[in-house]
């Protein structure tokens, strides 16, 4: 299952080797040289989300039975938890590229910063809850601002207070 796009429109852009072909819920895509020696791609086009805000995912799967709409809405809601972690990861500690020269210190910097990842959202998350906050309004970057400004500001004793007191200003 792959995202196409909110824009149906997506799909002639999504591969350029590839003449594609739209009839109703089938896509079915040729590659440009090689028409007349293989068969087109017969992929099922999904359309989730809402009236307003449609996404069209694509899928092998055929059969309405092995897949349904239902079963393919779940699986895009679970990936998107998914994303998220890995563009925290990424963007907010900065981890889209390794800098070690060596493998046992790539998987030293991987495992840190996986971590720091899982131990963050810990910290904000028992302090929202405290405060009666729901934990969804947690954001990753305003909770590690925090942290680092208190850390940074010289006051490690009460740095972890410090930190949700910037938290609760930025929320």
């Amino acid at each position: 299952m792959i995202r196409v796009g909110s824009n149906v429109s997506l799909l002639s852009d999504l591969w350029p080797e590839f003449d594609v072909t739209c009839q109703g819920q089938w896509v079915y895509a040729w590659p440009v040289k090689r028409q007349r020696q293989v068969p087109p791609l017969r992929l099922r086009l999904i359309k989730v989300g809402t009236v307003d805000k449609p996404v069209y995912l694509l899928t092998n799967v055929g059969n309405v039975r092995q897949l349904s709409v239902p079963m393919v809405c779940r699986a895009y809601r679970l990936r998107w938890g998914i994303e998220l972690f890995c563009r925290s990861l990424k963007r907010t500690l900065c981890s889209a590229k390794i800098d070690c020269r060596t493998g046992q210190r790539a998987t030293v910097q991987i495992n840190w910063t996986l971590l720091s990842l899982c131990i963050l959202p810990l910290l904000g998350i028992e302090h929202l809850q405290t405060r009666r906050i729901k934990p969804q309004r947690l954001s990753s970057a305003a909770l590690l601002c925090a942290v680092r400004e208190a850390l940074l500001g010289g006051r490690f004793t009460q740095s972890l207070h410090q930190a949700y007191r910037t938290l609760d200003a930025q929320l």
